[in-house]
């Protein structure tokens, strides 16, 4: 996986310094909703920690990114629902969004079931209180990009089916008719049909599909989205790019 664009061919964030109490630049928000459940366990949440600590260090090697995206990742499974800053668990009434060149993985580990929809709400409300956060300052951004990768369905407390996603579909189709946010979703592995189908609904056209858990291919194309997204094009265009730079698959 590579996320070193064209732009950081010639420099290098690694020789540059940046103060972000100075850095008035844009703010571009990332946000990965990733799935820590039990069916995560073993080589798939491995891969997954392989794939973010790839994502971390090529972020710090790329000029425009560092300087401009904040990244925050919300998991869900081992201990509900997480939200991490960085390499650690954000504490209460924090952000969890870290710029991006100062960004760290955190050591994820798979257990429990899958409370997908406090996940993304939670990540809704992260969003919008960073967006806040980020007006208050006095800085203006990009839309922001919300990233959902899950291998299951979601479930209740108690790891029983759940439908409380249904109301999902129409919150997220109204905050991209608002563009407060670009929303994709990712299966991974061998998820179910009906795992996959509710992903589908929400996100019907932005929604990727995985060969098993390729998540460093997965993270291309989140890096295609940011970099469009940077660029100032509007949802439609993001989900086109990132459509196109889709990988084929493995034969």
């Amino acid at each position: 996986m590579r996320w070193r664009s064209e732009r950081s061919a010639v420099l290098d964030a690694d020789t540059m310094t940046f103060d972000e109490g100075d850095n008035r630049a844009q703010r571009l928000l990332l946000t990965l909703v990733l799935d820590t459940s039990s069916s995560m366990a073993g080589k798939p949440i491995r891969l997954l920690n392989e794939a973010l600590g790839g994502m971390a260090e090529d972020l710090r090697h790329d000029v425009n990114l560092s300087a401009i995206a904040e990244v925050a990742i919300i998991t869900f499974g081992n201990d509900g629902v997480t939200a991490w800053r960085g390499a650690q668990s954000a504490p209460p009434g924090t952000s969890p969004f870290v710029p991006a060149g100062r960004f760290a993985a955190p050591a994820l580990r798979a257990g429990g079931v899958t409370p997908m929809v406090a996940a993304v709400e939670r990540a809704i409300r992260c969003v919008a209180d960073e967006k806040a956060a980020l007006k208050r300052r006095r800085l203006q951004y990009f839309q922001p990009l919300v990233w959902l990768v899950s291998d299951g369905c979601p479930t209740g407390p108690t790891g029983e089916p759940a439908d409380d996603w249904r109301h999902l579909p129409a919150v997220i189709r109204g905050a991209e008719e608002d563009r407060r946010f670009v929303f994709f979703t990712v299966s991974a592995g061998d998820i179910d049909a009906s795992g996959d189908a509710v992903l589908r609904e929400l996100a019907p056209d932005a929604h990727l599909r995985l060969e098993g858990f390729e998540f460093s291919r997965m993270l291309k194309l989140v890096s295609a989205s940011a970099e469009s997204a940077a660029r100032g094009a509007g949802s439609d265009a993001i989900k086109r790019i990132v459509t196109i730079q889709r990988p084929a698959p493995r034969r």
